[in-house]
């Protein structure tokens, strides 16, 4: 059937070879493991070891373990791992669980432990969180996240009202600097897609420590940014400006809005009052058209009102500009 499958066109052959691959392991998971993690590595083969392992350990568990452990490929001994482990977790999590803590390479072991807290946090995520925090420093921090990225695709306002009651937990000194904030960023991303102004309600009562809120509402500008510019542009403005956090969503909806309408993001930018926030955006737009049009460029550089941030964003501009054009920039300096 795969020898067949390789005189078909590649669309062809992709849509066809899965579902060979799939009956393969049903009748020979041995056989089938083997051939794929010989293919040529694509994402789509890598898919297919996952497959393969998680059919393999339906039927011997201890079989496609071992053959997981086997693979020297880094990228096919991860995902066979996780396959073999996945359907382990929801049968008995923690036994899977203690499994992955009894593996030596660190690498491996975090792969295992997030495949384990993803498929316990689908049945519960009292006992998956409960179990995650229990580990110790590496292991704790992946399985936690893993944990929260599960809930959150599932349930952003579960996930956002569960990170509220646990966040204090992370601060005893095992987890490393930063996790709050990876949290945060990802519930918070969940959110927005779902309902932006329930996550802007919700990363405003982040906690400002270690930037947690800042990367927080930078993600949520980010994404509601993508999908309607007007009402995240209105709202970074009502953002207060310390630990610079109306700075920095400012430069990531002036990102994305360029991206889809650059002239409306220019004119919103023309229109907003000098400071730091002005300063920001126009910033980002002249990193943007600095490419293409470097006397535009150079003239909304100039508009900027902070005098370092000013020269430094003209330079950046003259540089490129040189290049292309030196007597334009030099023309433009003089008359600067």
């Amino acid at each position: 059937a795969l020898a067949w499958a390789d005189t078909l066109q590649p669309s062809e052959k992709m849509s066809v070879t899965g579902p060979v691959i799939h009956a393969w392991a049903r009748s020979d998971p041995s056989g089938a493991a083997n051939h794929v993690a010989q293919m040529p590595k694509s994402q789509r083969s890598l898919d297919w070891v996952h497959e393969t392992a998680h059919i393999w350990a339906e039927q011997d568990r201890d079989a496609a373990l071992a053959w997981a452990q086997m693979q020297t490929d880094v990228g096919i001994r991860k995902r066979a791992f996780r396959g073999a482990v996945g359907s382990w977790a929801h049968s008995d999590a923690m036994a899977a669980g203690e499994f992955a803590l009894a593996i030596e390479n660190t690498a491996d072991r975090h792969a295992v432990l997030e495949t384990v807290a993803r498929r316990w946090a689908e049945q519960s995520v009292a006992d998956s969180l409960q179990w995650a925090m229990s580990l110790d420093g590496g292991n704790r921090d992946r399985a936690t996240m893993a944990a929260f990225e599960e809930i959150a695709r599932h349930d952003p306002r579960l996930a956002a009202s569960t990170f509220g009651e646990i966040s204090s937990s992370l601060s005893n000194g095992e987890s490393r600097d930063g996790i709050h904030s990876d949290i945060a960023r990802e519930v918070a991303d969940r959110l927005a897609l779902s309902n932006p102004n329930d996550a802007a309600d919700w990363v405003l009562k982040l906690p400002e420590a270690d930037h947690v809120r800042r990367h927080a509402v930078e993600r949520v500008a980010e994404r509601w940014a993508s999908s309607s510019p007007e009402e995240a542009a209105n709202w970074v403005l009502g953002l207060p400006e310390n630990d610079h956090l109306q700075r920095h969503a400012v430069e990531r909806v002036t990102e994305r809005w360029l991206r889809t309408d650059s002239m409306a993001a220019s004119e919103w930018i023309s229109e907003m009052p000098e400071g730091e926030a002005r300063d920001a955006a126009a910033g980002e737009l002249v990193r943007y058209i600095a490419r293409s049009d470097q006397f535009s460029a150079f003239s909304w550089a100039t508009s900027v009102n902070n005098e370092g941030y000013r020269r430094d964003l003209m330079r950046d501009v003259l540089r490129r500009w040189q290049k292309t054009d030196p007597v334009a920039a030099r023309v433009a300096v003089e008359g600067a």
